[in-house]
């Protein structure tokens, strides 16, 4: 009965997640031919370019906005930047632009809340009167404000103190998902943030077993399906990695999804629409990396010689995967 009621609960959260996110026009992925079973590189020239393309793309709930954060090289020194393309009403995107809110160096990754009203990011931009040696990634925050943006700001939480890795989560109540190392563990590991007085000023270990010895960065939670992806940091090298909410409010053990094994496969998303898994692959061996079709002034040079892509592939094999475990888990329940 326990896990009946959570099913019932979870299907009501994904309508009215649904609900909320609907686009009012359709995705349309910069007009590429969506992909099978089988992971494709995407939009090559577009938002896979010849640079290090070190994130996957981040799609505003609306579809009407795309974020791609690309890694290169100025004057000799790695840096990165997050780039913003619109679609206007004849359904034609822009070329990219920088971000205005980001100064150059190392930006990480960023996810908009669900509403789409807010941007948060993760960089490594140093505090008023800071010095270098205290730079450490942290999450940020900026609102959209109809076509521009607000006063971008770290959020008061006391993870920015703390090693951050990969970005963070954020879920329709506002509960923030993040990865890093606290100062009582050993490795990064994932936890959740509940929202309090505008700020978050309290983590908490996500219970269960998803925090194996591996350690865990990046981490995608969709807590109305209640299901999370992230990637492990394994002997084997990066593998990306499920754990499904149980009837118990607990994280199972993470198991591998083969599907996304790859080279130095990383970084996974689900797209607002939910019926496209984007992740990040060094698997292209060839150096044959597509040619970026807009100009990229920031850099003068490619990062490294095996720079990875953005592939994407279709998602139904996931949704069939939990809803087997939930059968599953329902019949001997």
């Amino acid at each position: 009965m326990r896990y009946g009621m959570l099913i019932l609960m979870l299907a009501g959260l994904q309508a009215l997640s649904c609900a909320e996110t609907e686009p009012d026009v359709a995705f349309d992925y910069f007009g590429k031919t969506p992909p099978a079973d089988v992971a494709e590189i995407f939009a090559p020239g577009f938002a896979s370019t010849e640079h290090h393309d070190d994130m996957f793309p981040i799609i505003s709930p609306d579809g009407r906005e795309v974020i791609l954060r690309i890694n290169g090289k100025s004057a000799g020194t790695i840096t990165s930047m997050l780039y913003l393309t619109r679609r206007d009403e004849a359904g034609v995107w822009s070329e990219p632009q920088p971000l205005p809110f980001l100064t150059p160096g190392r930006n990480g990754g960023a996810n908009y809340a669900p509403d789409g009203s807010r941007l948060y990011f993760t960089t490594k931009r140093l505090l008023p009167g800071e010095e270098p040696a205290a730079k450490r990634s942290r999450i940020w925050s900026v609102d959209r404000l109809g076509d521009g943006w607000g006063e971008a700001k770290p959020i008061d939480t006391p993870i920015n103190d703390f090693n951050l890795n990969g970005g963070c989560t954020i879920a329709a109540d506002g509960t923030l998902y993040a990865a890093f190392k606290a100062p009582d563990r050993e490795k990064h590991d994932i936890y959740e943030l509940k929202p309090h007085n505008g700020g978050y000023p309290e983590y908490r270990l996500l219970p269960g077993a998803v925090n194996s010895a591996e350690m865990a960065v990046a981490p995608y939670v969709n807590s109305e399906e209640g299901y999370l992806l992230f990637t492990a940091v394994t002997q084997a090298g990066l593998r990306i990695k499920l754990s499904i909410l149980d009837g118990d409010g607990n994280w199972t053990a993470p198991e591998v999804v083969d599907q996304l094994t790859s080279p130095e496969a990383k970084f996974v998303t689900m797209s607002p629409d939910g019926r496209y898994l984007f992740f990040v692959s060094h698997k292209r061996t060839d150096r044959s990396n597509p040619q970026a079709t807009w100009t990229i002034a920031e850099f003068d040079e490619v990062a490294m010689e095996n720079c990875a892509d953005i592939y994407w592939l279709d998602a139904g094999f996931l949704r069939e995967r939990i809803s087997a475990w939930r059968a599953q888990s329902a019949a001997g329940d």
